[in-house]
């Protein structure tokens, strides 16, 4: 089981100027500046029976209330949950959901025969 570190950097920026003006304000302010958002590589054994086998890079939101999402890139999925935890497991749940519901239909749809082959480059079941 791998680790996670989350960290939050709150910036501060003595440089920015008050609702458009050039003069800068006596003591600073503070503005709301976008980070990039954490991103974790799921690789290895994620459930019994199912390996990821080449690296998966999922990002991670953490809302203000504090529910976290994992979401992907290339299969556009996502997992959710109150926790760090909840929501990689529910994102690995959605991840062999999806990679079953597209192989019982590859057969009939060319679509999801290819969908397939991109999901068997990172996934497949071990038994």
């Amino acid at each position: 089981m791998a680790t996670m570190a989350l960290s939050r950097n709150l910036l501060f920026n003595p440089t920015a100027t008050l609702a458009g003006s050039a003069v800068r304000p006596p003591y600073g302010t503070a503005s709301p500046v976008i980070l990039p958002r954490p991103q974790y590589i799921l690789l290895g054994s994620v459930a019994p029976s199912w390996r990821v086998h080449q690296p998966l890079l999922l990002t991670l939101t953490i809302e203000s209330d504090g529910y976290c999402i994992f979401a992907d890139d290339i299969f556009l999925l996502y997992g959710e949950g109150e926790s760090v935890r909840v929501a990689l497991q529910d994102y690995i749940d959605t991840l062999i959901s999806h990679y079953r519901m597209v192989s019982e239909d590859a057969g009939d749809n060319a679509f999801d025969r290819i969908l397939l082959a991109r999901l068997q480059e990172y996934l497949t079941p071990t038994a």
